[in-house]
């Protein structure tokens, strides 16, 4: 015969754990469902609805919302100067370094967060691009364009995206960040996990519809190198984060050529021809600190190419000119046209330059000139 004291004190027992295990899956099913609300799952019916148009900033430059693009050149390149030319083109509506297949679609918002050349390197710039491009800041631009000098929030800050979005929310078309190494302080660019600053920012352009630009350094490109994927300075996930890439590189005071080496995702299989940018001094500063006139210019390959081979065949028509008058000390002009050959004109031109440069002397002797190199005896000695 059972006891009833014993069967109360177990049921008794039995209810706490009941109340238990009801609690557990109250808190499993709690956990899962927050978890499965962290992660937002389009549908299928979403998928294949018609997607509308892209909204390029650029189009012909593949510069629009998405992935951010990386402009990205050695030291001094001139990507700055470059990047300052486009926002006051986007922010003004017009073709950007004076290319008209680089239309705007309408003049946009922009935003330039400086991380490297303080106010004033930065102010000067845009007054003397403004000037070269004939542009009226308060007819032009009104209060399109906005700057952000050595702030002190980053873009690997824990709050970025949203912080960014903010800074994005009003209807902003286009943030240019210089440069990433800036823009990223106490992270290694030879790490992987640099590349999370730059999802932050395509996160931030999937809620605002920003594109963003973001320059960045890279090493010099060797001779014969046609892939300048290698040249970006850091880990490979750079590349792998970005949209549109561009890769500017070319010697001081010389034009800038500037490689495609990535599409942006909505340019498809579209390709931008490699380009020159020449940055052309039209007024320099004035004496009393007045900003001079400068201008960012597109030049196609073939018309940069054409000027160096031309720039090549005069140097070897200077050179032919002083190994002839080396040998011929005190050859007249007539002579020494006969052998060079080719055009008079040409050859006179070269003379000139030789002249110029302090390394041949014109002397007259009687009725014509006789050329010499510099302190050139007739003899073919120094004197």
């Amino acid at each position: 015969m059972s006891d009833p004291d014993s069967h109360d004190d177990a049921a008794s027992r039995s209810e706490p754990a009941t109340a238990s295990s009801t609690a557990a899956n109250d808190t499993s099913t709690a956990a899962a469902e927050q978890h499965r609300t962290r992660i937002h799952l389009v549908g299928t019916p979403s998928i294949f609805a018609p997607l509308p148009p892209a909204s390029w900033v650029v189009k012909g430059l593949q510069l629009g919302p998405g992935r951010p693009a990386i402009f990205a050149g050695y030291g001094s390149s001139g990507k700055t100067f470059a990047a300052q030319a486009l926002a006051l083109a986007v922010a003004s509506g017009r073709p950007p370094w004076q290319h008209p297949c680089f239309q705007c679609e309408q003049p946009r918002r922009v935003i330039h967060i400086d991380h490297e050349q303080g106010r004033r390197g930065t102010f000067l710039r845009y007054q003397r691009l403004a000037a070269g491009m004939e542009l009226d800041w308060q007819r032009d631009l009104e209060d399109r364009l906005r700057v952000a000098v050595l702030p002190r929030f980053f873009l690997n800050a824990e709050d970025a995206e949203d912080a960014y979005a903010e800074l994005c929310s009003d209807d902003v078309g286009l943030v240019i960040i210089d440069a990433l190494k800036g823009a990223t302080p106490g992270s290694d660019e030879n790490d992987s996990k640099i590349r999370e600053s730059l999802d932050n920012l395509t996160r931030v352009s999937e809620r605002t519809k920003t594109a963003f630009v973001v320059l960045h350094h890279a090493g010099k490109i060797r001779e014969g190198q046609t892939d300048g994927r290698m040249a970006l300075r850091g880990s490979s996930a750079i590349y792998d984060a970005a949209g549109l890439v561009l890769l500017m590189h070319g010697e001081h005071g010389k034009p800038k050529k500037v490689m495609h080496q990535k599409n942006a995702p909505d340019a498809g299989d579209d390709i931008i021809d490699d380009f020159f940018l020449t940055l052309e001094v039209l007024r320099p500063d004035g004496e009393n600190g007045e900003p001079g006139a400068s201008r960012i210019v597109y030049r196609s390959l073939e018309e940069v190419e054409g000027e160096h081979s031309a720039d090549e065949r005069k140097q070897e028509l200077i050179d032919r000119v002083r190994e002839v008058v080396a040998a011929h000390p005190g050859i007249g002009v007539r002579a020494l046209r006969e052998k060079i050959g080719g055009k008079a004109e040409l050859v006179d031109d070269a003379v000139k330059s030789l002249v110029a440069s302090g390394e041949m002397e014109q002397r007259q002797e009687g009725r014509s000139l006789a050329h010499y190199l510099t302190g050139q005896r007739r003899d073919g000695t120094n004197g």
